[in-house]
């Protein structure tokens, strides 16, 4: 009887040990998400918090244009439960790998939302000072600075895009890891007053400079200029990675010059002597932006710093040439 007893307790003693076991390998079992670029990653990582830590695929100094997949990425994306990336148009190299290396994965293109304001790129000429609304059709027609058929994909420069995203990657993580969807919601709800209130700061740090004339080197900054309603006097080229002829600079040199352009804003990667000729002997003030925050220390403040950031360095430049 006593032998029974004991091994009845032992039995039972041995399943709530299994029972325990089974319970902290079920909590331990986390998400791998990989995440493009840094603005998005941030979203993501405040969506995702203690439950777990997305993995950037791109980044440092790394353009997403030009990425190259190495042997660690590819081995992180064929582990992959979900991967969000902003599709070819701003990822070419990463197509493949993401449909070959992680055909088992979540892949979702933010940039396919239907909900997000999407504007074709601008031509290489300085633009007419009104904007189109932002209550318009998403994609831009026939507009007469605008290369018809073309997408600019650099959408989280818009805070409001960044609400609609964080609302995506939220429903994603929550079909995929249905046990944290609350927390992921939670945290989403914050997460949008966090944006809304980003875009009111951004929006009163540019109050008195809507007005200005702004010369951007690359074509990546037109969701912040609409969103808070600055006038672009020129892009300088739409790639990254085209570098302009000289007839080309001197071409936009005679524009700002003609349209009082106020600053000239420039990205780490491009060389200086063509920023030296462009402004020589001139008042036009210079000024450094990065569309992806690559120097910003990653994690969920880094969105809310990149767009900080871009307003101050913006709102500085200008201010400091009328201060002169």
């Amino acid at each position: 009887m006593k032998k029974n007893r004991l091994y009845c307790l032992t039995a039972t003693l041995a399943n709530i040990i299994l029972g325990i076991c089974l319970a902290e390998a079920e909590t331990n079992t986390k998400l791998d998400v990989i995440v493009s670029i840094k603005p998005i990653h941030s979203l993501v990582s405040g969506i995702m918090q203690d439950i777990g830590k997305p993995y950037l695929l791109i980044d440092g100094a790394n353009s997403p244009h030009t990425f190259t997949l190495k042997p660690s990425h590819a081995a992180r994306l064929k582990n992959a439960d979900i991967i969000f990336w902003m599709g070819e148009k701003l990822e070419p190299t990463l197509q493949k790998p993401i449909r070959i290396i992680a055909a088992t994965a979540i892949s979702f293109n933010l940039l396919n939302l239907r909900e997000i304001n999407k504007f074709p790129f601008r031509r290489q000429t300085h633009f007419a000072t009104k904007l189109p609304s932002l209550k318009t059709a998403p994609i831009l027609q026939n507009q007469q600075n605008y290369i018809e058929g073309t997408v600019d994909p650099h959408i989280w420069l818009d805070p409001i895009n960044a609400i609609i995203l964080v609302k995506k990657i939220t429903q994603v993580l929550s079909e995929a890891d249905p046990r944290n969807a609350r927390s992921y919601q939670a945290r989403s709800v914050s997460l949008e007053k966090k944006l809304l209130a980003l875009t009111q700061r951004v929006n009163k740090n540019l109050a008195n400079v809507k007005n200005a004339q702004l010369l951007f080197f690359h074509d990546a900054y037109q969701y912040f200029e609409k969103r808070f309603r600055l006038v672009n006097a020129s892009v300088m080229f739409v790639s990254p990675e085209a570098i302009p002829s000289a007839a080309r600079v001197r071409k936009i040199r005679k524009v700002i010059l003609e349209k009082g352009t106020n600053c000239v804003f420039v990205e780490p990667q491009f060389p200086s002597k063509l920023v030296s000729m462009l402004i020589a002997k001139t008042n036009i003030k210079l000024g450094q932006v990065d569309p992806l925050g690559s120097n910003i220390t990653l994690g969920p403040n880094q969105y809310f710093l990149l767009l900080d950031k871009l307003s101050n360095n913006i709102s500085n430049c200008i201010l400091r040439r009328i201060k002169r």
